[in-house]
């Protein structure tokens, strides 16, 4: 008999056996004073699996098997595609802007949805959304997954929509005043973003050499990229908002001044005075120039 250290006396203290008969496949757990129950590992694999089997049958409507045959008319009733643009629910499309979908039908929201497009139009947040570059016309299908009262089963339900999409305005391009000379500490280019703009990406393009002549095709060249809608890579408002670029021994801020108010800030931090210099600075958007400097 030995002492056991947790009750402090001449009791045998629990251990576990192994059970006669059976092999590594089995668990056996004492308690004090009682036994659990011996379970096979292979049946705690077939409980796990069946719980996972009877989680994806409660994910209900809108999951979307393919096999799935097409639902007849009328089901689900009601149904239709929305669209909403910056302007929110009806207001104007705005092409080259991010369109919002959504799929309702005439008893609930359908939250699990793909949707086709056509060729050059981008889908965006998950097919949640899409962006197309040219103005006119959109037809837009969405598909899923919906339950069919009438056979008791999932059907794969549909509807479609044409949307026309509006022309953008341009940005507002505002060069260096001509009080001000280019070259001058504090020389501003500024683009205005105004309401139903073209949001495609804006690019500064930047060459700049420390001597007295117009820089060439072959001097290095700094491309800076304001990303004004959702998807495109670039200085955004919320988040990277500024680059400085050193450029023919001056300094360039690429920002924002507002949401709305893109910037290019020429500066002379060095106070590297009249030695001459050489700089050629374009604002491009979608291949057009908006605005230069050289």
């Amino acid at each position: 008999m030995r002492r056991s250290a947790r009750f402090g006396s001449n009791v045998e203290a629990p251990r576990a056996q192994p059970s006669p008969g059976h092999g590594a496949g089995y668990v056996r757990r004492w308690e004090h004073g009682s036994r659990r129950t011996r379970v096979s590992r292979a049946r705690l694999y077939s409980l796990a699996a069946a719980a996972l089997a009877a989680l994806a049958l409660s994910t209900g409507a809108g999951a979307q098997d393919e096999t799935e045959p097409p639902c007849p008319p009328g089901v689900p009733a009601g149904a239709a595609i929305h669209a909403i643009g910056a302007a929110g629910v009806g207001g104007p499309l705005i092409a080259t802007q991010t369109i919002f979908l959504e799929v309702e039908t005439s008893d609930r929201s359908v939250s699990d949805f793909k949707v086709e497009l056509p060729p050059g139009v981008v889908a965006r947040r998950g097919s949640r959304a899409f962006q197309a570059d040219a103005p006119g016309p959109v037809h837009v299908r969405a598909t899923w997954s919906e339950f069919d009262p009438g056979s008791a089963s999932f059907c794969q339900a549909s509807a479609e929509a044409t949307f026309e999409l509006l022309p953008a305005r341009p940005l507002r391009y505002f060069p260096p005043s001509r009080r001000s000379r280019v070259g001058a500490d504090g020389t501003v280019w500024i683009l205005l973003v105004p309401d139903n703009a073209d949001l495609r990406p804006v690019e500064v393009r930047l060459r700049g050499v420390q001597r007295a002549r117009a820089p060439r095709a072959s001097d290095p060249l700094t491309v800076v990229t304001f990303a004004l809608r959702d998807g495109d890579k670039g200085l955004t408002y919320d988040g990277r908002a500024i680059r400085i670029v050193r450029s023919g021994g001056w300094h360039f801020d690429v920002t924002y001044g507002t949401r709305a108010k893109l910037v290019v800030q020429m500066r002379d931090f060095a106070r590297r005075g009249p030695r001459g210099y050489g700089i050629d600075l374009k604002i491009i958007q979608a291949g057009r120039q908006i605005g230069q400097a050289g």
